[in-house]
């Protein structure tokens, strides 16, 4: 009993979880004309649909398209040719956006000629252009990090061993590169087991959210380097997590019930509560509120975890934080001095 009432004093002092940030707003459709009355068509009055207009392709500036045309001719092969007109042109241009394009082609120039010493700077060089945590931002950032651990151009991951040698590709070609990053990806996913092994001692229901969310950032991270990364091990988080959830929610729900049945038999005397014990009520009350919150945001985390692909498990998990979600809710409404009034003769 005595865990349960450091448990229970533990969440009280981490308070109620702020709320969820609202939704972001939904862009305004533009608006639209007024109907026009269809065209009949023979007797029966058959409408004839309009063909949609065809998408207007992006229109690339005249820096961009210098660019774009540098990069045909590295794809074809010129790589000495290409990396000098690059140079020339990151020389002369002020167009930001092609100047970045710029940069990936000198990039993708320097690892294409097996510049190993070089290449891991020149792919910083391009994340950099982006915001810290963005999609490429961390694309590059990958590319960069598996060329640093490969100095002779071929990338092996820690305690696997060499392939032979007929089979080894260099980083140069960009299959291999697309491999030796999945590679890196997998051996993060395996460390997350371990990690995972931490959410069975998260001491509050906030606590483990917080522990959790860090896990699922690093599972969305690798699905967006690595497309087809295996998310099992953080998947098998999350199942440990709702668990761990579950197991810390009847701990508090039955510490919190035992706490409302001690102020039942004044409910029927509101009056005879305390200013003490009133404080307490509504401590208990926001305690519950914030615990809802708290379901709400490991829903959210859960669903991210997820992904875009089917898992029945993640459905069950997300089915049972719910039910605890507005237990709590209802049981905030039960702690409530009942309202009553003082008559004075």
């Amino acid at each position: 009993m005595w865990r349960i009432g450091i448990l229970l004093l533990t969440v009280l002092a981490l308070g109620a979880v702020p709320a969820l940030a609202a939704e972001e707003g939904k862009p305004q459709e533009p608006a639209k004309e007024p109907a026009k009355e269809p065209a009949k068509a023979g007797a029966e009055g058959e409408t004839k649909k309009e063909e949609a207009p065809p998408e207007t392709p992006a229109i690339l500036s005249e820096d961009q398209q210098k660019v774009a045309a540098i990069q045909a001719d590295l794809m074809a092969g010129n790589i000495d040719k290409a990396m000098e007109a690059i140079k020339e042109f990151l020389r002369d241009t002020k167009d930001e956006e092609a100047r970045t394009d710029a940069y990936l082609v000198m990039a993708d120039a320097t690892r294409k000629k097996a510049d190993w010493r070089n290449a891991p700077a020149a792919y910083q060089r391009v994340r950099d252009r982006y915001e810290k945590g963005s999609d490429k931002f961390l694309k590059y950032d990958a590319v960069a990090a598996v060329l640093r651990s490969s100095p002779t151009g071929v990338y092996r991951a820690p305690g696997t061993p060499p392939k032979p040698e007929a089979e080894q590709k260099t980083l140069a070609d960009d299959a291999a590169l697309d491999e030796a990053v999945a590679l890196m990806i997998s051996g993060k996913m395996e460390k997350l087991k371990t990690r995972a092994a931490s959410l069975k001692r998260a001491p509050s229901p906030q606590d483990l959210v917080k522990m959790f969310e860090p896990m699922v950032d690093e599972c969305r991270q690798a699905t967006i380097v690595a497309p087809k990364a295996d998310l099992s091990q953080g998947r098998e988080a999350a199942t440990i997590a709702a668990t761990r959830m579950q197991e810390l929610s009847s701990q508090v729900v039955a510490t919190l019930r035992t706490k409302l049945q001690g102020y039942q038999p004044k409910m029927e005397s509101p009056w005879s509560f305390t200013n003490k014990e009133k404080k307490a009520i509504g401590d208990y009350a926001t305690l519950c509120r914030g615990l809802a919150v708290n379901e709400k945001g490991f829903q959210e985390q859960v669903t991210k975890m997820a992904g875009g692909g089917a898992w029945p498990e993640g459905d069950r998990i997300r089915r049972e934080s719910e039910s605890r979600r507005t237990s709590y809710e209802r049981l905030a409404e039960e702690f409530v001095v009942p309202a009553y009034t003082v008559e004075v003769w």
